[in-house]
């Protein structure tokens, strides 16, 4: 899983989904943070899992790979729906999810 922005660096990847989650159930259950120029989001919530995504350099725009996943038990069943509404936040601030 990749996540792409043009025009948008990790802090500002990390504001603008943190705004769009706020005040959303999904909001309580996140956490996003900047690990220098990685993110990491760790999810709470009867067990924890942890998404850590790498920076890479682009010629144009900033790209991040997921670079380890460490997922909970109870969390396996909803991957896949935080994927999406994950990707439908990025999207709407002008970023792409590739899978």
């Amino acid at each position: 899983m990749e996540i792409y922005f043009k025009d948008k660096n990790t802090q500002e990847v990390i504001d603008g989904i943190k705004s769009k989650l706020g005040g959303r159930k999904l909001g309580d259950l996140l956490e996003i943070e900047a690990e220098g120029e990685d993110i990491r989001v760790t999810i709470r919530k009867m067990g924890t899992s942890v998404l850590e995504f790498s920076h890479r350099d682009q010629k144009e725009g900033h790209k991040w790979e997921l670079s380890k996943e460490k997922l909970a038990l109870t969390h396996r069943a909803f991957k896949g729906e935080i994927v999406e509404k994950l990707t439908d936040i990025i999207g709407s601030m002008g970023g792409k999810v590739i899978s």
